[in-house]
């Protein structure tokens, strides 16, 4: 009877200790793959906005050309002060963080004091 016991026993420990390893081997691999698959594949960057070329008129019959500045396009031309400071407000409102919600308190105060400053 103590031989069949200790066989058991050794039984069941070599499975648990054989487990014990596959889900080792297991999760290493899968965690190298992963490392792997990440470092072979560059991070995708979003597409620049194409901007439009203009062209220069060319001076003719020796004519010299005037310098005029190009017109700017919309996305030189910046948001008015106000949208922006209220699309901020609104990004601040929405965060649940404690700088953020201080830097709105600061912005929504119509004076600043020199203590709050």
């Amino acid at each position: 009877m103590t031989g069949l016991y200790w066989a058991i026993v050794w039984i069941v420990g070599g499975g648990i200790v054989a487990a014990i390893i596959v889900a080792t081997l297991v999760i290493t691999v899968g965690n190298r793959k992963a490392k792997l698959g990440r470092a072979a594949e560059p991070p995708q960057a979003p597409p620049a906005p194409e901007q439009p070329q203009l062209a220069a008129p060319e001076p003719s019959d020796g004519q010299a050309a005037a310098s005029t500045p190009a017109e700017p396009s919309s996305l030189d031309v910046p948001e008015a002060p106000a949208s922006r400071l209220t699309r901020l407000r609104r990004k601040l409102a929405a965060s649940d963080n404690a700088f953020a919600r201080g830097l709105l308190s600061l912005l929504s105060a119509d004076k600043l004091s020199e203590e709050t400053w």
